[in-house]
């Protein structure tokens, strides 16, 4: 096999993931770093600020968490099915 054999074998096994997904991937490491921030926000502030305990403050993140992820999904299915008839 020739050396420009060798190279074109080792382009072929590379995947091209195209142009966007760094801008993708950049873009979700923000996001998701912003959310941990802001749920420590909630946290330092309710037990710092407003005098709850723990156990609260972990109930309302708690309570928070579960309606910020189901009223993302309700909304999904929602309008799912009034825009997909």
């Amino acid at each position: 096999m020739s050396q420009d054999e060798a190279h074109i074998l080792e382009k072929s096994d590379q995947v091209d993931v195209g142009r966007g997904m760094l801008t993708l991937f950049c873009t979700q490491i923000f996001s998701t770093l912003s959310y941990a921030i802001l749920l420590q926000t909630l946290t330092l502030y309710g037990t710092q600020q407003l005098g709850l305990s723990i156990t609260s403050v972990m109930a309302l993140t708690g309570s928070f968490l579960a309606f910020n992820f189901g009223l993302h999904f309700l909304g999904g299915y929602m309008g799912g099915k009034i825009y997909l008839k």
